[in-house]
């Protein structure tokens, strides 16, 4: 190696040291802001005393409620339903039918539920005005395999005919959800936010502090301004209530709005093999029949739809007519305004089903008339990432308007597609 390359050589090993100090140099800072931060969050953290009480209370979750009456063992499903009612949650509960609690062991998860009635009397507020009895509703979740400190393990709910309220509560913290029943939007009338959420965690001291809130006219509006925040609060929150399969459109609604999409063809085929046992002489046929029916799902409920009814006996039409209940999830009075609806078209972006996604896209398209970018083929947290950034949109390019969706009321008659099926069933 001659003398000039030796030269060369070290200034290179020598370049090369200073860039690697300049890297070092510049990550220090990065990493010093990093450590300060995780020391900050420690700083702000109640001290541990305060902590293992807020665990201790947990742990001793089920010590609590001992003098509810024991109603057994009930699915989720069965002791609370969580639906929409226009733009308002509404919650229904069953079990407790006087002034004592009731307790149920939630079948299929460690949990217990404890649900209370109570009735208020009628109350005179002056001017000869006398407001009516009216029915209160709460309930208590506990969750009893809970260890972690970041996990809800319990959760409360209450409703009455002026409030919703449904608050969580962790080790660090509680999350809040509030609805004002009684504010409605009222012609010329400038409407206060009924929906609230409210996030608080435990910091030094030991105190609360709130670190998200928001309200919004509904929860639509609140999940489409805040996409992040609700999936990341609200929903685990609604989840200890429901599955939350309510805030998309079912199968009968949304294939009874979308009339385009076909069944395929074995399912249809399996439901014509069972009309002639639905409508058999022998009664445990016809029972066999209908359970079969009901287990068909979906894909059944594509097909019963695209049924012609004039082919029907009054028995069959009653039977599909149940599953296609089973499936619905909004009341819609008239499909060609949901299909008009950018709120539903929105939700359906979310459906299982990818035609449905599909179609509410291209529907969706001509309503808000400019093209976008999701794509229905998405699934999973990408997929509701991207329903989320298409209801920011709406929220931006729509007016408030009544929604084309409404839940179906009990006893109500619905005019789905097609009506005489389900007509028949609410009538039997």
């Amino acid at each position: 190696m001659t003398f000039a390359q030796d030269a060369e050589k070290q200034v290179g090993v020598a370049q090369a040291r200073i860039k690697v100090a300049a890297v070092v140099a510049d990550a220090k800072p990065a990493k010093d802001a990093n450590e300060a931060g995780a020391e900050a969050a420690k700083a702000n953290r109640p001290d541990e005393n305060f902590l293992r009480s807020q665990r201790t209370q947990r742990d001793n979750v089920k010590n609590q409620n001992t003098g509810a009456v024991d109603g057994g063992e009930a699915t989720l499903e069965d002791l609370v339903r969580l639906s929409m009612d226009g733009d308002q949650l509404r919650l229904e509960a069953v079990g407790s039918t006087g002034a004592r609690s009731q307790r149920y062991r939630v079948k299929g998860a460690d949990a217990v539920v404890t649900v209370t009635r109570s009735v208020s009397s009628a109350i005179a507020v002056g001017n000869g005005v006398v407001r009516p009895p009216s029915t209160s509703v709460s309930l208590n979740r506990f969750d009893l395999n809970v260890k972690d400190d970041e996990t809800i393990w319990s959760t409360s709910a209450s409703q009455s005919s002026t409030y919703l309220s449904i608050s969580g509560q962790s080790v660090l913290g509680r999350v809040s959800f509030s609805q004002n029943n009684s504010t409605r939007l009222n012609a010329g009338a400038i409407r206060t936010q009924p929906v609230r959420v409210t996030v608080y965690e435990w910091q030094a001291g030991p105190r609360q502090k709130s670190v998200f809130t928001a309200g919004a006219d509904s929860i639509d509006k609140l999940r489409a301004q805040h996409p992040a925040e609700f999936r990341k609060y609200v929903v685990p929150l609604f989840r200890k209530f429901s599955d939350m399969s309510w805030m998309t459109p079912g199968a009968s609604d949304a294939y009874g709005v979308f009339g385009e999409i076909t069944p395929d063809p074995q399912m249809a085929a399996r439901v014509q093999a069972l009309l002639p046992e639905l409508d058999s002489d022998s009664f445990a046929t016809r029972e066999a029949a209908a359970r079969q029916l009901m287990e068909l799902g979906p894909a059944g409920v594509l097909a019963a739809l695209r049924m012609e009814p004039a082919s029907l006996s009054d028995e069959q039409k009653g039977q599909l007519g149940r599953l296609i209940a089973a499936h619905r999830r909004r009341y819609i009075a008239n499909p060609d305004e949901a299909r008009r609806d950018p709120n539903f078209l929105a939700d359906c972006l979310e459906h299982p089903d990818f035609a449905v996604r599909e179609a509410a896209k291209l529907s969706l398209e001509k309503v808000l008339n400019k093209p976008l970018t999701f794509d229905p083929k998405l699934t999973g947290d990408a997929l509701q990432a991207a329903a989320d950034d298409v209801r920011k949109l709406v929220q931006e390019l729509t007016p408030a308007t009544q929604p084309a969706d409404q839940p179906a009321a009990p006893g109500a008659v619905p005019v789905p597609v097609p009506a005489v099926i389900e007509q028949r069933l609410l009538i039997r």
